[in-house]
């Protein structure tokens, strides 16, 4: 018995390829793995995108204090700079794997 490659008519894998491609030009079958590679990789860059940015966007929360020394209200962050600086690069830079 002799091993055929995937690549091969007569070759399989797991998921591709998905029809009777064999027959198509081996440059024309990499320029559309390679263009659904790129499209995945695009997709996952808008979904890392916004995700940390709803990351600097919760760590970026500030609120109204009444301050009663100084009679006046007065804007202070939720989050301590230095936890919320290590907050965004921990999950910014796990999350995307």
């Amino acid at each position: 018995m002799q091993d055929v490659r995937i690549c091969d008519e007569g070759g399989s894998g797991m998921v591709l390829p998905l029809f009777k491609e064999h027959s198509w030009d081996s440059g024309f079958r990499g320029f559309l793995y390679l263009a659904g590679l790129l499209y995945c990789f695009l997709g996952v860059n808008i979904v890392a995108d916004k995700f940390v940015n709803s990351i600097e966007a919760i760590t970026s929360k500030k609120r109204r204090v009444w301050h009663q020394s100084a009679g006046r209200h007065r804007t202070t962050a939720v989050w301590n700079s230095t936890v919320a600086n290590l907050s965004l690069l921990s999950l910014g830079s796990s999350a995307p794997e």
